[in-house]
């Protein structure tokens, strides 16, 4: 799912992307066949749609109740499953197999720079704070990338499966990430450690968000939990 100004953007396995009038929450338009294979991540920039599919990103543009195909960003290696959206970098992120490329988000979407290592594996989730991209892939770790190098900084393990989720936590020393393993894992960033490891799940942590005080995790069980973020001193923790 995405969001724009106005509209709930949801795709499906068919390759179809439905668009949502969130004034009225009625269907106002339907693209079909917008991919083959699937469409693993959506992402919202300005005006612009971004997918991803096997092996392509596709762009387009969003014209009030419609979008309207305008580029494919082809070449990238299979499985592109994450896209994230950095403003301060004014970059779009993609994750694919032991690949991230940070593309510009303004046409023709040129190449800003990549990160190409065997070591990733496949990626399945991306988040930014400040100069660090935080990459989880499937080898069970995350990885800390330089958004200026495009270089490899620290690798932080706990998880012991794939990480499905990435989320930066309020404030600004804070990211969250989930995993197949059904845990939340909170990093303190200024110094790089977990610090509080959350089993809640009875199945894979499929999705993070944040909202006001409050973090959501939605769980292959079926469930969505909801933590109180609470404040201390140094770092937020969930309760």
């Amino acid at each position: 799912m995405a969001l724009s100004q106005e509209l709930l953007i949801v795709a499906n396995e068919a390759c179809s992307i439905f668009l949502v009038d969130l004034s009225t929450m009625k269907l106002v338009s339907l693209q079909t066949e917008v991919h083959k294979g699937g469409i693993f991540a959506m992402s919202v920039v300005d005006d612009y749609l971004f997918t991803s599919s096997l092996e392509c990103i596709k762009v387009w543009k969003i014209e009030k109740f419609q979008i309207r195909f305008e580029h494919t960003i082809e070449g990238l290696s299979h499985n592109v499953r994450a896209l994230h959206y950095d403003p301060n970098q004014n970059l779009l992120y993609s994750g694919a197999h032991n690949s991230v490329h940070g593309w510009n988000t303004k046409s023709p979407f040129h190449l800003s720079g990549k990160l190409e290592s065997k070591r990733l594996g496949t990626i399945y989730s991306l988040t930014s704070m400040e100069d660090c991209l935080f990459v989880g892939t499937y080898n069970q770790n995350i990885h800390v990338v330089n958004t200026h190098t495009f270089q490899t900084v620290k690798i932080l393990q706990s998880h012991i499966s794939c990480i499905t989720a990435l989320i930066t936590g309020p404030g600004e020393a804070c990211v969250i990430s989930g995993s197949q393993d059904a845990s939340v894992v909170v990093w303190h960033t200024p110094i790089m450690l977990a610090f509080q490891k959350l089993q809640r799940h009875k199945g894979v942590v499929n999705a993070l968000a944040i909202v006001n005080e409050y973090m959501f995790s939605a769980g292959g069980d079926g469930e969505i939990k909801v933590f109180k973020v609470a404040h201390a001193q140094t770092q937020n923790q969930l309760v």
